[in-house]
């Protein structure tokens, strides 16, 4: 499933895209930070903002998303 999300995303290099449900689990394995795409509507889990189309995902860093129904 993660190649797939990826593909879908388009997410950089060496981050990891996992979805299960309406959650999308973001995994940055580079060192350096990334601007990651996320689905519109979705909401990072541990602040509860909005993310818009895209968010920076730090080096080593991990983003938990919940997804909107459509």
């Amino acid at each position: 499933m993660t190649s797939i999300v990826r593909d879908r995303l388009g997410t950089p290099a060496g981050v990891e895209a996992v979805r299960r449900g309406r959650w999308l689990f973001l995994l940055n394995h580079n060192t350096t930070a990334v601007t990651v795409p996320v689905p519109a509507g979705a909401v990072d889990t541990l602040t509860g903002d909005p993310l818009g189309t895209e968010a920076p995902l730090p080096g080593r860093g991990v983003l938990v998303a919940h997804l909107a129904e459509h």
